[in-house]
């Protein structure tokens, strides 16, 4: 058995894509090889877990959301379903992706630049969910001002529906709250690894490097085409 204070080795090449767990008959397979218990060192798997929860309540959130402005459009309220659905359909891959692939790989390799994407890309979710909380129909959130705008509007004799709303707007503050405090956490982390703005920089400037390096086959073997005449080529 792994001693418990070891890293465990990173997932080994070629492993499949897991991520997301997607039925074989769908038309599009998982995107990402996914695994914490292999992938991120013993120290840093419970952060890890942790910021993989809260990505989970963002998406709940985002669904509750939704159903709160889908039963408000059914009894006339049109101000949020709209964008509560288009929210619903790109914001979990996109804060996926932003935010909690960076943690990840700056967890599993202690990788500065990852790290400042991270607080980049997170610092502007924290501002979204704050606007989400307050819900403005502008951003089409189920948010106290919404909530509150319902209660005692025109449509206050839907109970039901307002406390959609109001349940809502406290799962969108508790997120916020969450979210603040996984901050100071993953911070507490960054400071630990020894990562670095310096470092971050030198890691994005290599890997520009490294790309501009590197050449396709097809580009390198058209570079090597011999000149004419030689070994016994002749033009036309």
């Amino acid at each position: 058995m792994m001693d418990a204070t070891q890293a465990r080795p990173p997932n080994p090449l070629g492993s499949e894509k897991n991520f997301p767990p997607l039925p074989s008959c769908c038309c599009v397979g998982p995107c990402f090889y996914h695994d914490i218990s292999v992938d991120i060192p013993v120290e840093n798997q419970k952060t890890c877990k942790i910021m993989f929860y809260l990505w989970q309540f963002y998406v709940f959130c985002l669904f509750f959301n939704c159903i709160a402005g889908l039963a408000a459009l059914c009894v006339g309220y049109d101000k949020t379903f709209g964008i509560a659905f288009i929210y619903l359909i790109f914001f979990p891959g996109c804060s996926f992706v932003g935010w909690y692939r960076p943690i990840y790989k700056a967890l599993k390799s202690d990788s500065s630049f990852q790290y400042m994407l991270f607080f980049f890309v997170f610092f502007a979710q924290i501002v979204l969910t704050v606007m989400y909380a307050f819900g403005i129909s502008a951003v089409g959130t189920c948010g106290w001002f919404n909530a509150i705008s319902f209660a005692t509007g025109e449509y206050k004799s839907k109970g039901s529906v307002s406390a959609l709303f109001f349940i809502s707007a406290i799962l969108f503050t508790l997120l916020g709250l969450f979210e603040i405090l996984l901050l100071k956490r993953i911070h507490d982390a960054y400071r630990r690894s020894g990562a670095s703005m310096q470092k971050a920089q030198g890691e994005f400037a290599g890997s520009v490097i490294s790309s501009a390096t590197q050449q396709p086959p097809a580009v390198s073997a058209s570079n090597t085409v011999p000149p004419a005449g030689a070994g016994g080529y002749a033009p036309y």
